[in-house]
């Protein structure tokens, strides 16, 4: 079997950019504190509530 530089570059870089894609999500949901319910319904009550869900910037490497 025969595969190309470019193609195995190409699988590479496919690869690490699905890895630190799902490495991203893990440390947002490290970082983002946990809410009561309690608290959830007070912000809501406060601020309203979300609209529609927020879209994160998708980086390309």
């Amino acid at each position: 079997m025969n595969i190309s530089e470019e193609k195995i570059k190409t699988l590479i870089k496919e690869s690490v950019k699905e890895v630190l894609e799902d490495e991203i999500i893990n440390l947002r949901t490290f970082i983002i504190p946990e809410v009561s319910d309690d608290e959830q319904k007070e912000i809501e009550e406060e601020h309203g509530s979300p609209r529609k869900k927020r879209s994160y910037k998708s980086y390309s490497l």
